[in-house]
């Protein structure tokens, strides 16, 4: 490229013979400028006039019209002042319109001395990078100088001549920074959309720019709207849309956080408006690959889960209104405008690259590593949640008061001829009388206008007011604080299930990279010897490593009880594997009403487990209000889960059932047990208004080292048998359902090979109708049937409860039985 002479009024990067093309080829790696020819006679005409209006002008000119109008922190005006110096900087010729147009936002949001000194400060501004530009290659520093300098010497000349306070040079200097620092990014924002600019050559930095400057625009629309649109509103929610859709999870939420960050210190908005477009962004890009269709139900999903949960987020009708505006537009923008984004943005573009093969090893890196970047990002959102709720629990209350005192000034005094004394000059002996009222209010449940101060009762025109005023208002307070506790309740159930899902990415990105060190040929072999014996299989999967040993899991059709799993399966896998493998359990995992079974074979285990249950409805009814499964889950763990619903028949079979059910899909997705439990209670409080509960009972046995954890909510006790003695393990707690938020503690013991465990719903001990202990009772009948296989220990146990109290038209309650012996593998 040649050097430009100042006498010569041709512009750079024009190539020869392309006179007029009007093209600029820019890398957007570096923001290049050159010095300029300045013409002080404008050229004006209408031609001229329309073409400056035309096209990617007139974009320019709206946005330093709102730039021009964001207010930050309610008094600093640094957007359009960057705006302007960027636009003199970057864009060659008709930039003028930028200082107009901004200086036009200006007028419409202040006046007076604030407003001349920020458009004397952007005329200046202007003037001097267009008079005396600086040289090539430094504009990235010396702009920034210009601006501050610039901001600081003539809003502080005008502060001075106004005899200001101290604080406003501390927020001039606060401007100053903020405005240099915009100019540098708005510097770094403009050459990528101005000029065209080489496909795929634009950083994650000049992306993170022109976020920064959306988010400016948005900020500057202020309250701009019609009933319950507004324009900021759906701006940011289309930004927020369109990011996801470009990037993804990662661009979603990185655009959400910067959209909501700005409006936020531009205007009285909650910070949580700030993770609430983090959280729609980034749900909204988990839906990426189902198109436009899918980023708008999941942004509409991440919005509505929010507006539930998060007190100002705003009304449900409000949030959808915006939500299903700034959606309608994303869905009719022309697919050539976003695949020109595409071209320009280093995102994936969904079209065919040859790239040279990648190792499956690789592969399973990079994925284990996005899994960890997910868990960062939730455990972040977990993290939000968290300290929003911790930080309005604490301030809540102090508010509530706050608010009430305010009240009763307004309802009670308000016109009074001493309200300027009470309220004004005697304050503090005021607040303190009606804090007096509030706590008889509080420890007597009335008041009384004998229960008045004397000196309040010599002043006060308006006794009778007072009284009935606290007293209504104290119940108000009292009301509003119990559903903030129900909402903070809430907030802090989201934080812990964002933290569970992000546990659960963690334990899976692992398990990924811990499947890199397998043999790839492993499933091929295994595959190969299932098909040459005949043997059915629909899927084999999740291999992994777990202190050098192998743990190998199996879908295939049931066999009817024919147990192939162990009989035929396992030995064909160990031939394959060269490793003796063995199942968790020596019975059926079939699951009622399921054509597939789905089992697990390990390497190395030390123990297995031979389970055996049985339940006896009330009445000898067909249907119990008991429930209980089994299952295996990771690291060679497998759980017993056994749930008593309140009362008997349907409804109690639908509650213990709906308890079963959900835990069991908790803890085999990987969530941590006291933390499937909290969840499974929230979910119970919050489907039924009515009085429902469920008892749950959990065993997670460890059969690597025997090691057992118990988890009792409300349940009855469990015995373990070992060497003719019988232990007793009880908890003390409510069961789920009930309250919101229960107390999970969990008891460990350690089990030895051939310890039985029986686990009992509460039936079985109120069967017994004697006056002894009823424990004891059920102890004597367990030490004789120690012998027995843990099946036949669960029928032989409710056929003597049956006999005991007479049959089973005599039984008055739902009766399960569930048995579990430890069993060494080398056995």
């Amino acid at each position: 490229m040649g050097t430009v002479h100042n006498d010569f009024d041709i512009y750079p990067y024009h190539r020869s013979g392309e006179k007029g093309s009007g093209k600029v080829i820019r890398t957007g790696k570096s923001t290049n400028f050159k010095k300029r020819k300045i013409n002080i006679k404008p050229n004006i005409s209408w031609p001229a006039i329309g073409q400056a209006f035309a096209g990617r002008w007139l974009v320019l000119y709206l946005a330093s019209f709102f730039l021009g109008r964001a207010v930050l922190l309610g008094e600093l005006m640094p957007f359009g002042i960057a705006f302007v110096a960027a636009v003199a900087g970057v864009v060659e010729k008709r930039n003028t319109g930028a200082l107009i147009f901004a200086a036009l936002g200006a007028v419409t949001v202040v006046g007076g001395v604030p407003l001349a000194s920020s458009i004397i400060t952007m005329l200046l501004i202007y003037i001097l990078l267009r008079v005396l530009p600086p040289k090539e290659g430094k504009e990235i520093f010396i702009i920034p100088g210009i601006v501050m300098a610039v901001v600081i010497v003539v809003k502080c000349s005008f502060v001075t001549y106004n005899a200001g306070a101290m604080y406003s040079y501390i927020s001039i200097l606060f401007e100053g920074v903020f405005a240099s620092v915009l100019a540098i990014a708005f510097m770094r924002a403009l050459p990528p959309v101005w000029h065209q600019t080489i496909p795929g050559r634009i950083s994650g930095e000049a992306v993170f720019c022109m976020l920064l400057l959306l988010g400016g625009v948005v900020a500057g629309t202020g309250e701009i709207g019609y009933q319950l649109v507004t324009l900021r509103g759906v701006i940011s929610k289309f930004i927020v849309l369109l990011s996801a859709m470009l990037g993804g999870v990662g661009l979603g939420a990185s655009a959400g956080a910067v959209i909501g960050v700005l409006p936020g210190l531009s205007y009285a908005i909650t910070p949580v408006i700030i993770g609430a477009y983090s959280f729609s962004g980034l749900v909204a890009g988990c839906f990426r690959s189902f198109g436009r269709v899918g980023v708008a139900v999941g942004f509409m999903l991440g919005n509505i889960i929010l507006s539930i949960y998060i007190t100002h987020y705003g009304s449900m009708v409000e949030v959808m209104t915006e939500t299903a505006v700034a959606t309608l537009l994303f869905c009719l923008m022309p697919s050539r405008w976003m695949e020109g984004i595409i071209e320009v943005l280093p995102v994936p573009r969904g079209i065919k690259i040859t790239r040279p093969s990648v190792s499956q090893s690789r592969i399973k890196e990079i994925t284990a590593g996005r899994m960890r970047e997910w868990s960062n990002v939730f455990n972040e959102l977990a993290n939000g949640f968290k300290q929003v709720s911790s930080t309005v629990e604490q301030s809540q209350e102090e508010q509530g008061l706050e608010q009430l005192f305010v009240q009763v000034g307004q309802k009670v005094c308000e016109g009074c001829a001493l309200y300027r004394t009470c309220w004004e000059r005697e304050f503090y002996r005021t607040y303190q009388q009606i804090l007096d009222l509030l706590t008889v209010v509080e420890s007597d449940g009335q008041l009384f206008i004998d229960d008045l101060p004397e000196a309040m009762k010599k002043r006060c025109a308006r006794l009778k007011e007072m009284v009935i005023t606290v007293s209504c208002l104290y119940d108000t307070f009292k009301l509003n604080n119990y559903w903030q506790k129900k909402l903070l309740d809430s907030r802090q159930l989201v934080s812990e299930q964002l933290r569970g899902v992000s546990d659960i990415l963690v334990d899976m990105s692992n398990e990924i990279e811990n499947d890199v060190n397998m043999n790839s040929e492993l499933k091929k072999l295994i595959l190969k010897r299932f098909k040459k014996e005949g043997v059915s299989v629909s899927e084999v999967f999740t291999f992994y490593h777990r202190d050098e040993g192998l743990e190998i899991g199996i879908t295939r059709p049931e066999c009817g009880g024919q147990m192939e799993c162990r009989d035929k399966v396992a030995p064909l896998v160990s031939a394959a594997t060269g490793h003796k493998l063995q199942l968790a359990n020596s019975g059926c995992m079939l699951h009622d009403g399921h054509e597939e079974c789905t089992f697990k074979l390990y390497s190395s285990l030390s123990y297995m487990l031979s389970v055996g249950g049985a339940n006896l409805a009330r009445g000898g009814s067909g249907l119990s209000g008991d429930t209980y499964t089994t299952m295996q889950l990771q690291d060679g763990k497998y759980a017993m889960l056994l749930s008593d619903g309140m009362g008997v028949g349907h409804k109690a079979h639908t509650e213990s059932s709906a308890t079963v059910n959900l835990l069991e899909k908790l803890l085999e997705s990987g969530f941590e047990k006291d933390m499937a439990v909290k969840t499974v209670n929230s979910i119970l409080v919050l489907r039924s208004p009515n009085e429902t509960f469920a008892t749950v009972d959990l065993a997670v046995v460890d059969l690597y080292n025997g090691k057992t954890d118990f988890i009792k909510t409300c349940a009855a006790p469990s015995f373990l048998i070992r060497r003719n003695k019988v232990s007793v393990i009880k908890a003390n707690s409510l069961p789920v359902g009930i309250i919101e938020n229960i107390d999970v503690t969990s008891q460990t013991r350690s089990l030895e090979e051939g310890d039985i465990l029986v686990m009992i719903t509460d039936g079985v001990l109120d069967a017994y109708q004697g006056s002894d202990n009823r424990e004891e009772w059920f102890i004597e009948i367990l030490q004789d049937l120690i012998n027995l296989h843990p099946q036949e220990i669960a029928e032989v146990l409710l056929q003597v409860i049956e006999t005991t109290v007479g049959g089973k038209e005599k039984v008055s309650d739902d009766m399960t039985v569930l048995v579990a012996k430890l069993e060494s593998t080398e056995s």
